[in-house]
């Protein structure tokens, strides 16, 4: 009868999880449902928002070590990894839906969280995380910290390159799959509260100045680098030369008589700037620097250049207008921090894949930083990737 233990060992952790810490702390100490009250959610946040900080350490503290009591359980059974997993992923579950107060719990966070700690704690362990690695995404979890001020940004930012690493990096095995399942839970966890929850709410900086139709395109220019790598360097400058002569051409007719420019601006001006109304748009210089970087540069260092540009100036853009807090030239700290840092993330993940060293690419993410930072009189639209591609040129090959 020894197959009984698996369902056992799960529907143990199931109750084990539902053990809701924190309604039955809101009972003695208040009695109320904490469910009723705060944001109700029946979770550790909620408790030290509603009952003070002690109370809300003793939630924490239960909660965290749920998963992990079921884990151990599972294990002390003589089950597999796989299933002393599942157990505790039951446990999640239990503290989600707990059956005695109607299925409506917390979100697990704290009892995922309390699972993958320990997961990590393996794997370092075990020697399959890198204390470079770790020390990685530390820097990450820092940078996005001192921006945000935001749990829920900062895990936004480090899980899904946690996930990332524990997939294609590190061994797959039980450890690091569930430690992976449990980082993209705690992903959507804090996605649903900065959205759902209205955690993030936009300034009117953002809301104003954010194109957001344009904004979500620029990652489709990797198709540029991306042509190149696949269909050969003809087609990949090819296809990039066209689309960049088209908005060029587009530009030149709209501006070329003032009244042909008021015209067109009354038809394309929700996705131009109000600046870009007699001048050529930031998309066209865009584009060209795309096609520049292209022809100019090998591409290992085109790949980099352009990701830098993408994703650099995005979250540069982003963070900066709906966290700047500091001035810096003509933008912020916090706006510039949030670029170099997406920078070093692309250096992370991408330079390996395409041949460059991580230094140098490093040196690549600062000049491409400061080409958006500082008041070069250059568009950055133009000039990141072209910096960034000239300083790892110029490191790799001078």
């Amino acid at each position: 009868m020894s197959w009984l233990r698996i369902p056992l060992a799960i529907v143990g952790g199931y109750l084990i999880g539902s053990i809701s810490t924190a309604y039955w702390v809101a009972r003695w100490r208040a009695g109320i449902d904490i469910r009723e009250h705060g944001d109700g959610n029946a979770g550790t946040v909620n408790v030290s928002k509603v009952l003070g900080l002690k109370a809300g350490l003793v939630v924490a503290v239960v909660d965290l070590s749920k998963g992990l009591v079921a884990y151990a359980v599972a294990r002390w059974m003589g089950l597999n990894l796989w299933v002393a997993y599942a157990a505790g992923f039951a446990a999640i579950v239990g503290h989600i839906a707990p059956f005695y107060l109607g299925f409506r719990g917390g979100q697990g966070a704290a009892t995922a969280t309390g699972l993958l700690l320990y997961s990590l704690g393996q794997c370092l362990w075990r020697g399959w995380l890198p204390l470079g690695d770790l020390a990685f995404l530390a820097w990450v979890v820092a940078v996005f910290g001192w921006i945000s001020l935001k749990g829920e940004v900062i895990a936004c930012a480090v899980l899904p390159l946690l996930a990332a690493e524990l997939i294609l990096r590190l061994p797959a095995n039980p450890v690091t799959r569930a430690a992976a399942l449990l980082a993209l839970f705690l992903l959507g966890v804090s996605l649903t509260n900065l959205f759902h929850r209205k955690v993030l709410v936009l300034r009117r900086e953002v809301r104003e100045g954010i194109k957001w139709g344009r904004f979500g395109l620029r990652p489709a220019a990797m198709a540029f680098p991306a042509a190149e790598q696949w269909l050969g360097s003809r087609t990949g400058v090819g296809l990039v030369t066209a689309v960049t002569l088209a908005a060029l051409a587009g530009d030149a007719l709209r501006l070329a008589r003032r009244s042909v420019a008021s015209a067109a601006w009354s038809r394309i001006r929700v996705i131009l700037k109000d600046k870009e109304a007699y001048r050529f748009s930031s998309i066209s210089l865009f584009l060209l620097a795309c096609t520049i970087t292209l022809v100019v540069f090998p591409l290992p260092i085109a790949w980099l250049a352009l990701l830098y540009l993408i994703f650099g100036d995005m979250c540069g853009k982003f963070f900066g207008l709906q966290y700047g807090r500091h001035p810096f030239f003509h933008k912020t700290v916090e706006g510039t921090l949030a670029c170099f840092a997406a920078c070093t993330i692309v250096s992370f993940w991408v330079a390996p894949a395409v041949g460059v060293p991580f230094a140098v690419a490093v040196a690549g993410a600062f000049g491409a930083t400061a080409a958006e930072a500082l008041p070069l009189g250059v568009d950055d639209n133009l000039s990141m990737s072209l910096v960034s591609g000239a300083t790892m040129y110029g490191l790799l090959y001078l």
